[in-house]
């Protein structure tokens, strides 16, 4: 449970982070299995075998099989960006790298991907308007029940962005601004009949229209928003205090033989904190599960009062309680029924508090075996 929780941190975060990277040539999504090659090159050795959806729980990676990337965010599949295109235009190079968790790299052939544009706030993109209320999108351009993409049908009157069309097919983005701030992208095939050609727009244009008529329909959509602005820069101070910590507590932490909890706990808590500061849009529980790393770097002063209850407390509050303000205005300000609210957040604030222990825990352990020396 401890591992799983500490992979979720870093799951959401590379999710987010992948998607807000400015260093990609484009944007690539597959609902089907394709090859990652070593090098450009048909007959070149696989690497790995990427898809765009969510890890299956039963997945088991056999020995000596090629390992499969699950590209995809709390919301589903997730396009993955091509960091360079070969000289013939036919192969995009992948890499992406987190420390001990992934480290996917390789070429893909683009024909066997459907392109998502490169995300520039300026690329002007084909827009089309929903013709149909309620319409469905699919993965691959054939109408099957099966093949639907999750939770995404398509409004009359709203606007999505041509990427791709196939026959009497077309594939679109459907952008989704939440009253929280955070934004999203579903992908998928509808029938062009479907659809009616306005004019083109960017999608900063797209954005602004969505914005105002979000702003409209909803006097609490800024609160979110705000929150969202407000923890970002409380994350960045944050990190700029451990790494202070970090240096005017190293020498007390080696005299305490505190070598983990200072070279690797507080190191990794500040860069969680410094990627925090640059997220744009995630799930409430990624801002909420950042107060845990939070509090553990504001306390950590307070490890040498000797006395664990002087810790302990702050630390919970921080960590807790910060995450339960936070919670309460991104949640509840999001739009949803109040009922999926209030699951929604009695399961972040269970989660908060199952990490929250796991750290109690791990400073208990610490305080029990290095005794703070009298000063």
């Amino acid at each position: 449970m401890k591992k799983c929780l500490i992979f979720l941190m870093f799951a959401c975060l590379l999710a987010v982070s992948c998607a807000n990277q400015g260093n990609y040539e484009g944007y690539y999504i597959t609902y089907d299995e394709v090859a990652v090659r070593e090098s450009p090159a048909a007959d070149a050795p696989v690497v790995l075998k990427l898809i765009c959806k969510n890890r299956p729980r039963s997945y088991k990676q056999a020995k000596g099989d090629v390992p499969c990337a699950f590209v995809a965010d709390g919301d589903g599949p997730s396009p993955i960006g091509i960091k360079k295109v070969d000289e013939s235009g036919k192969w995009g190079y992948i890499e992406e790298h987190i420390p001990l968790i992934i480290n996917w790299k390789g070429w893909v052939l683009l024909d066997e991907m459907l392109p998502c544009g490169t995300r520039a706030a300026d690329e002007i993109v084909p827009t089309y308007e929903v013709r149909e209320d309620g319409l469905d999108m699919y993965k691959h351009p054939e109408e099957n029940s099966k093949d639907r993409v999750p939770t995404t049908k398509l409004k009359e009157g709203e606007k999505v962005l041509l990427r791709a069309s196939k026959g009497r097919w077309s594939f679109v983005s459907r952008l989704l601004y939440a009253n929280d701030g955070k934004e999203s992208e579903k992908f998928g095939w509808v029938r062009t009949k479907s659809l009616a050609q306005v004019d083109a727009v960017s999608r900063r244009e797209l954005k602004e229209e969505m914005f105002g008529n979000m702003m409209e329909m909803s006097k609490h959509a800024r609160i979110g928003i705000n929150t969202t602005t407000i923890l970002r820069k409380i994350f960045l101070v944050g990190s700029i205090l451990g790494l202070l910590f970090t240096l005017a507590f190293l020498a007390p932490s080696i005299r305490r033989k505190l070598w983990i909890p200072m070279l690797l706990w507080m190191p990794g808590c500040t860069l969680l904190l410094f990627m925090g500061s640059y997220l744009t849009s995630a799930p409430a529980l990624v801002y909420a599960l950042l107060m845990v790393p939070l509090g553990y770097v504001l306390t950590h002063p307070l490890r040498f009062r000797g006395n664990p209850n002087d810790y302990f407390v702050p630390l919970w509050i921080i960590s807790v309680g910060g995450s339960v303000i936070a919670l309460i205005f991104l949640i509840f300000f999001s739009g949803r029924h109040l009922i999926l609210n209030i699951f929604v957040f009695a399961f972040d604030v269970f989660v908060i508090a199952l990490l929250t222990s796991f750290v109690t825990a791990r400073i208990e352990h610490d305080f029990k075996i290095y005794k703070t020396p009298n000063s």
